[in-house]
């Protein structure tokens, strides 16, 4: 597990590259609460299915996000790389 610095760091570059309306409250979730699937995203942030969505989408492109494949629920969770 990182250190709490280094979450504190993590967190504020994403707040300073992406802004902090709604990547850095859905970065935050999934730097501190681990691998999450969208539908958790979305109860835990409070954001839209569209904006959660969006935000994943993002955070893959930019390779901070990775996902997985839950075969037995045929569920994606995504986490931090």
């Amino acid at each position: 597990m990182a250190s709490e610095d280094v979450l504190l760091l993590c967190e504020y570059t994403l707040e300073t590259h992406f802004g902090e309306d709604i990547v850095h409250p859905v970065g935050r979730l999934l730097i501190r609460g681990g691998a999450l699937s969208i539908s958790n995203i979305v109860e835990r942030t409070g954001v839209t299915m569209e904006h959660a969505t969006n935000v994943v989408t993002v955070l893959i492109k930019h390779n901070l996000l990775s996902a997985e494949l839950n075969t037995y629920k045929n569920v994606h969770y995504y986490k931090f790389n």
